[in-house]
C-alpha cells in the first residue's frame, strides 16, 4: 500500500503539477485576503440579478467598454449568469477566475519546456504565478482578467496545430480567441499570430482550407446571441464601435514616439508586471527587451517554433499601431512576457539569469507582501447598517458627486432595502475621500456646475447636516443630512447632461440618480 502511495504521488507530483499547485495556492490565498468591491462588480451583480428576475437566460450584451459608447459581446455575463444560478454568491466569478488563471503558468510551462528545457519552464511558471500585477488581476471579478489564459491557450493550440495539423487544435485556437475577444477587445492584438499561422501553412503547402473554415464557423457560433441582439437593435453597438474605431485618437498616439515606446514604455511595463515597480533607468526591463527578446527569437528560430516569437512581436506591433490609451490591463496578453524573457536569459547563461531571477522574486515577494488585505464586502454591510440607522424612513435622495460611485450606491440601496427617491428630503452626498463635498451653500463668485447644483439645492431646501459615514478602505464617504422643505428645481444635476448624451448606457444602472 505504501509503495502504491509513493508511486502515485511521484506520478502526480510532476513539475507541471507543482507549478499549478503553487499558482493556485498563491492566487487562492490572495483572493481570500483581498475582497474588493468595485463599481464594475456592483453593476455586474445588479444586472445578473435582473436577468434572473426577468428570466433572461440568453444575455444580449456584455459589459460596457471603458472607452466609447459600445459594449462587449455577452460571453462574460452568460457565464456569470449560468454559474451564479448554480452557486448564488457574489464570489462565483472570482472563484472561476482564480482557477482559470492558475492554469496560465501551466500553459507557459508547456511552451517554455518545448522552447528551452524543463528547468527554464519551472522558472517561467513560478515567475508568472508570482508576478504582482498578475496576482492582482487574477484574484478579483472583472471581465478582462481571464484574457491572459485564453490568449496563451490560443498560442499553444496554434503551436500544436502547426506540429500535428489536427483540426481539434485549430478549433481550440479559434474558440479561445473568440472567448478572449468577448472578454475584452484587446484580444484583437492576436490577429497577426493567426495571419502568420495561415501563411506558414501556405508556404509549407500544408494548408487545409476546410480546417480553417470549420474552425472559423466554431468561433463565430459563439457570437450568435450577440448577432441576434444586434439585429433586434439595428446594429446599434456595431455602429458605435465603428464610430469609435474611425475617430481620431492621435493625441494619445503622439505621446508615444517610436523611441519612447521601445526604449522606455515597454521596459517600464515589463518591470511593473514582474516587480510592481520600476527600477532606476528601467534597467531590468531594458535587459529583458534588448537581450532577452532577441534570445527568445533566436531559440524560437532554432526550435522551429517561430510562432512563439511572432506572437509577442505581433502584439507589440499592434500596440504600437493602436492609437489609444495603453493602460496595464489593456496589455494583459503580455502579462507572461517578462517571465518568459527571464527564462530565456536563464537558459542562455545561468550565471546571468539566476541573479536576475532571484532579484525579481525578492522584489515581487516584497511587493506582494505590501498588497492591502481588505474585506470591502464586509465594509459595505457595515455602511448599510449605519445608513439604516440614519435613514429610518428607508427613502433617500443620493447626490452623486462622482459618477464612479453611482452603481455602488444602487447596490447599497438594494442591500439596505432603501428606496432611491430623488424627491426625498433625506439627503446623502456621495463623495471621493480625496475630494470634499460642498455641504453648505457656497459664496464663491465662480462655481463649478457641481457646486452650483448643491448650493442652490441646499439654500432653497434649508439643508441640515447630520453625520458622515467614512468606510475604512472603500473610496467614498457618505454625508447624511436632510432638507426642511422641497427645494426649488432651478438647475439640473451636472452629470445629467452626460447621461442624456448616452455616454453611459447600461454601464450606469440608474439615470434617476442624476435627476
Amino acid at each position: 500500500m505504501y509503495d502504491y502511495f509513493v508511486y502515485t504521488w511521484k506520478k502526480l507530483f510532476t513539475p507541471v503539477f507543482f507549478v499549478f499547485l503553487f499558482s493556485l495556492c498563491l492566487h487562492g490565498w490572495f483572493s481570500l485576503s483581498r475582497l474588493y468591491f468595485s463599481q464594475d462588480l456592483a453593476r455586474d451583480l445588479f444586472l445578473i440579478e435582473q436577468y434572473k428576475i426577468e428570466k433572461t437566460w440568453l444575455v444580449p450584451y456584455g459589459p460596457k467598454a471603458s472607452v466609447g459608447n459600445f459594449y462587449l459581446p455577452p460571453f462574460y455575463y452568460q457565464i456569470f449568469l449560468g454559474l451564479s444560478s448554480l452557486v448564488p454568491s457574489p464570489f462565483t466569478m472570482t472563484l472561476l477566475i482564480v482557477i482559470i488563471e492558475s492554469f496560465t503558468p501551466v500553459l507557459l510551462f508547456i511552451i517554455v519546456k518545448r522552447l528551452f528545457d524543463e528547468k527554464a519552464a519551472i522558472v517561467a511558471g513560478i515567475l508568472a504565478a508570482s508576478a504582482p500585477l498578475v496576482v492582482i488581476f487574477s484574484t478579483f471579478s472583472w471581465n478582462p482578467n481571464m484574457v491572459p489564459f485564453f490568449s496563451l491557450l490560443t498560442l499553444l493550440a496554434l503551436l500544436e496545430y502547426g506540429r500535428q495539423n489536427n483540426l481539434k487544435y485549430l478549433v481550440t485556437a479559434f474558440i479561445s480567441f473568440s472567448i478572449a475577444f468577448q472578454l475584452h477587445y484587446q484580444a484583437t492584438l492576436l490577429v497577426p499570430v493567426f495571419l502568420f499561422a495561415f501563411l506558414q501553412q501556405v508556404f509549407q503547402k500544408k494548408i487545409l482550407i476546410k480546417h480553417w473554415l470549420i474552425a472559423s464557423i466554431a468561433a463565430i457560433a459563439l457570437f450568435v446571441p450577440y448577432g441576434m441582439a444586434e439585429i433586434s437593435n439595428n446594429f446599434q453597438n456595431s455602429r458605435a464601435l465603428y464610430t469609435y474605431v474611425t475617430e481620431e485618437h492621435a493625441h494619445y498616439f503622439d505621446q508615444l514616439s517610436k523611441n519612447y515606446f521601445v526604449w522606455t514604455f515597454i521596459p517600464a511595463f515589463v518591470e511593473r508586471v514582474q516587480l510592481q515597480e520600476n527600477t532606476n533607468s528601467f534597467r531590468l526591463g531594458r535587459i529583458l527587451i534588448f537581450i532577452g527578446l532577441p534570445l527568445l527569437c533566436w531559440y524560437a528560430y532554432k526550435k522551429k517554433l517561430l510562432i512563439v516569437a511572432l506572437y509577442f512581436l505581433g502584439i507589440l506591433f499592434m500596440l504600437r499601431v493602436y492609437k489609444g490609451d495603453k493602460v496595464d490591463y489593456y496589455m494583459s496578453t503580455l502579462f507572461i512576457f517578462p517571465s518568459l524573457l527571464l527564462a530565456s536569459l536563464f537558459h542562455w547563461k545561468k550565471y546571468l539569469g539566476l541573479p536576475l531571477i532571484i532579484f525579481a522574486l525578492v522584489i515581487s515577494g516584497f511587493n506582494l507582501g505590501k498588497i492591502e488585505r481588505v474585506n470591502q464586502f464586509s465594509e459595505m454591510s457595515e455602511v448599510s447598517d449605519l445608513l439604516l440607522i440614519e435613514i429610518p424612513s428607508k427613502q433617500v435622495r443620493f447626490i452623486i458627486h462622482d459618477d464612479d460611485f453611482a452603481n455602488t450606491m444602487v447596490y447599497l440601496s438594494k442591500m439596505s432595502d432603501i428606496t432611491i427617491d430623488q424627491s426625498s428630503l433625506q439627503i446623502v452626498d456621495v463623495c471621493k475621500k480625496e475630494e470634499p463635498c460642498f455641504l453648505y451653500p457656497t459664496s464663491f463668485s465662480t462655481k463649478t456646475n457641481m457646486e452650483s447644483f448643491t448650493s442652490e439645492l441646499r439654500a432653497s431646501g434649508k439643508y441640515h447636516y447630520k453625520t458622515t459615514i467614512t468606510p475604512e478602505t472603500l473610496p467614498f464617504v457618505l454625508h447624511v443630512g436632510y432638507l426642511e422643505q422641497a427645494p426649488e428645481r432651478t438647475i439640473s444635476h451636472p452629470l445629467l447632461q452626460q447621461n442624456s448624451m448616452n455616454q453611459f448606457g447600461s454601464d450606469m444602472l440608474m439615470s434617476e440618480l442624476f435627476e
